[in-house]
């Protein structure tokens, strides 16, 4: 009897048991079937990004799968590209605002980038007219913004950079306009798990950012993801983006519909160098660059130092005798000569080349594009290594072919083509007691002890295409040739509050002692100076430039520099890359723009093919002939 009731009881508890699963199930089913609710549900996801964050603070790691998860599609409603990728624009101007603001990201409790990948597939397929109420439901879930928190925020001399009037357009955001209208700033002061944090300097540092080195280039969500974040941190965060021609969220859409065409990771690079060239800042460079060219053109190059002149690619010299003479197959003949002018490799115009390769470099404007291309990048090159590469150059009015010996390009071959040669001692004094200053090789505490060798010379010289060695010498050479101090430079640099605001800060140097120049013999150079500059003054000497030109008795010298200027920082991008760019504004004292344009010269002087044919530095004879006064 026992055993029966004890079988009868297993059978209602069996059965029971199957009914509750049977409900289970079909709930289960339900939920696979209906786009899930942002405002209520919370995803597994949210709490394996937790979970990882707690664990490797403050930068984001991989994720433990790095591929995401499923995630069940609503009812495919736009079918066409161009609907799709206006879902995607809408969703990357949301998410990127949000990343930047919402205190669930700025404090690493959620992670942005698990919040794209499970926002992606839905958007990108939803209906246009029910996306802004989804959009809405998921900011609403993330919880309290803290927008009514923060009443205001001084903003003392700022610059609004950004268009924000989408943020407030009902007819583009519907009920989420209003939430972002609320915003006035942010006010979290733990930053160390935020997408974006700030160092001493207030420059932008994007640390905490994932790159995920092994993804999946052909998925969609890291495609995106790619193009979202560089977007996003450019918009909010480049100090020069209302200097670009173009309109940045029209760029946006632009690559979208181009990075959801390609599925490999050739085509994921090509489509971010692509939106980062529309920057025009030099300074931007991908880790990846050189191997990109090297798939589309070739990694085999010749040992040639070439340059701008009259508008041609010219070459300057080549590698004989050099640091990359070794490199040199022992049957290399040198072929070509200084001054030759090069039209055409291995068959292909060398123009087709070139705007073939502008569209992937950020370079400043149209007049300095070859020069920075055929600096910085690689212009000759060819895939195979068991040939010469043929060259039709021009030399002196006569069109001739030759052939050359390629080498395989590498990080030693790119330093040799982008380099001029070592300029020689810190500082000299040339015939006529006229003094030089080579800025590239004064070392820690030399401008003291070069200026009291110079003391006396009758003129003085410093050349400024060269890179400075150090930054102090901007305000340490400032102190003999600035007499009084004076503002030099305008600096922007990033609201912490405020995405897409910089705070502007005027810049001093001049007039005796400085924090960087402490010495008490410090004195005022009466005779004159001249600076020399060209394109190759980039960086640091425009900055050095802009400091010394504030000298009664200094003229600058030669073309227009680079126009390339600010603190550079990186950001990492999904696939294991990372991108340079200029993180500070840098502008003349009165504001006026340098970026892209250059610094103007007070004595125009430009190099000419005849004078590279001839081996001579036209622009250090002009300033020699200056300061006896010949010109």
């Amino acid at each position: 009897m026992k055993s029966l009731l004890t079988k009868k009881y297993v059978v209602i508890f069996v059965g029971i048991f199957i009914i509750l699963g049977g409900a289970g199930v079909f709930i289960w089913q339900m939920n696979r079937t209906s786009p899930p609710d942002y405002a209520s549900v919370e995803f597994s996801y949210y709490e394996e990004a937790t979970t990882l964050i707690e664990e490797t603070p403050p930068t984001y790691e991989e994720p433990p799968d790095t591929t995401p998860p499923p995630l069940e599609m609503p009812r495919i409603i736009a079918t066409t590209m161009e609907e799709q990728a206006a879902n995607l624009q809408k969703l990357a101007m949301v998410w990127g605002f949000t990343k930047y603001t919402h205190p669930v990201f700025l404090t690493g409790e959620r992670c942005w980038d698990t919040e794209l990948f499970e926002l992606i597939p839905i958007v990108r397929f939803a209906n246009p007219d029910d996306v802004n109420d989804f959009l809405y439901s998921w900011y609403i879930g993330l919880g309290d913004d803290g927008f009514d928190n923060v009443r205001s925020i001084a903003r003392g001399n700022t610059q609004p950079l950004v268009c924000v009037e989408w943020r407030t357009d009902e007819l583009f955001l519907g009920n989420l306009a209003a939430v972002f209208s609320r915003f006035n700033g942010t006010w979290v002061t733990g930053r160390s798990r935020a997408p974006v944090m700030f160092d001493q300097m207030g420059t932008a540092i994007f640390s905490n950012q994932g790159i995920y080195p092994l993804m999946d280039a052909s998925s969609d969500r890291y495609r995106l993801l790619g193009l979202f974040r560089l977007w996003n941190a450019m918009k909010y965060y480049f100090p020069y983006i209302n200097l670009i021609d173009d309109c940045w969220n029209e760029l946006l859409f632009e690559h979208i519909i181009i990075m959801l065409e390609g599925d490999d990771t050739h085509s994921y690079q090509l489509t971010l160098a692509s939106l980062a060239s529309r920057l025009h800042d030099p300074h931007i460079r991908f880790s990846f660059t050189p191997w990109m060219f090297d798939r589309m053109f070739g990694p085999y190059v010749p040992p040639l130092r070439l340059t701008e002149a009259e508008g041609q690619l010219v070459v300057v010299g080549d590698g004989v005798g050099t640091e990359i003479g070794w490199l040199l197959p022992l049957t290399y003949e040198s072929t070509v000569e200084p001054g030759d002018v090069v039209l055409s490799v291995n068959g292909v115009d060398i123009n087709e080349i070139i705007a073939e390769m502008l569209q992937y470099v950020s370079y400043p404007n149209r007049d300095k594009a070859l020069f920075y291309l055929a600096t910085y990048h690689a212009i000759l090159r060819q895939h195979s290594f068991n040939e010469k590469m043929q060259l039709d150059v021009l030399r002196n009015g006569s069109l001739i072919t030759v052939e050359i010996e390629t080498v395989t390009r590498n990080h030693s071959v790119d330093a040799f083509l982008s380099n001029l040669p070592p300029p020689g001692p810190a500082h000299a004094i040339l015939e006529n007691n006229i003094g030089l200053i080579n800025p590239s090789n004064v070392q820690e505490r030399g401008i003291a002890y070069i200026m009291a060798n110079l003391a006396d010379t009758d003129g003085l010289i410093v050349d400024l295409r060269q890179y400075p060695a150090l930054f102090p010498i901007v305000h340490q050479l400032a102190t003999y040739l600035v007499e009084t101090h004076q503002p030099f430079s305008m600096a922007t640099g990033p609201s912490q509050n405020i995405p897409g605001v910089f705070y502007e800060n005027v810049l001093h140097s001049g007039g005796g002692r400085t924090m960087w120049n402490r010495h008490t013999d410090a004195f005022f150079y009466e005779n004159n100076v001249v600076i020399l500059m060209n394109e190759r003054s980039f960086s640091r000497p425009e900055f050095a430039i802009l400091s010394l030109r504030n000298g009664a008795n200094v003229t600058v010298m030669g073309t227009n520099s680079m126009g390339s200027n600010g603190d550079v920082r990186n950001l990492p991008l999904p696939g294991g890359n990372s991108m340079s760019f200029s993180s500070l504004g840098i502008f003349a004292a009165d504001g006026g723009q340098t970026q892209r344009i250059g610094i103007e010269p007070d004595i125009r002087v430009e190099r000419t093919i005849a004078g590279i044919r001839n081996g001579k530095d036209e622009l250090m004879e002009a300033a020699i002939e200056f300061l006896l006064g010949g010109m």
